[in-house]
């Protein structure tokens, strides 16, 4: 279950991305400028923008809350996030679903380092097709969770260990990751 703080920041993240790309944005284009950015921030900081697991589902990892959530958009079945489903609007245009913004990002909830990283996955990406996208999000940690799944289908799990390396992390920037989530594990114990 997330916290209030940790749906907050995952509902900034996406209006912050959305606001950059114009205010709307197809949604497999939308989770893998999410996960670039992740990817990322692990890469260069050693710990996650925003608390969301991804899963190596058919078109790349995909955020299992923001997935849940945005699917959920119009869905009055679901109470438990309504804050959240009122900060997006969903439409279907030829088959594809897009996201839009129906507010503003609270720029107070991303620390300067975050839009830098941000920003700059949106550079990265302007321009590519959602299929592009996706099939560059097919990295090494999508690969191995995928893998693990022909096995066991609900062992799609991307780590964050695994997300970082594939981003290309120094080993010391992993060592530190696995340090950070041992101690974070121990707390929650």
């Amino acid at each position: 279950m997330k916290t209030v703080g940790e749906i907050t920041k995952i509902k900034t993240v996406i209006l912050f991305i959305l606001k950059e790309c114009g205010g709307k944005q197809d949604f497999i284009s939308l989770v893998k400028k999410m996960y670039f950015s992740q990817q990322q921030y692990l890469v260069e900081y050693g710990r996650p923008i925003y608390q969301d697991t991804f899963r190596a589902k058919r078109f790349g990892p995909v955020p299992v809350f923001t997935y849940k959530a945005l699917g959920s958009v119009g869905d009055s079945s679901i109470k438990d996030i309504d804050d959240f489903r009122k900060s997006f609007g969903v439409t279907i245009e030829n088959g594809v679903r897009y996201i839009s913004a129906n507010e503003d990002p609270d720029m107070d909830m991303l620390a300067n380092a975050e839009v830098a990283t941000i920003k700059d996955v949106i550079i990265q990406t302007s321009g590519k097709s959602a299929r592009s996208l996706s099939e560059k999000s097919h990295d090494e940690a999508w690969v191995l969770a995928s893998e693990r799944a022909k096995d066991d289908p609900t062992d799609d799990y991307m780590s964050l260990v695994s997300i970082a390396r594939a981003g290309g992390a120094k080993k010391s920037m992993i060592n530190y990751i696995r340090q950070v989530q041992t101690f974070s594990s121990f707390c929650k114990s």
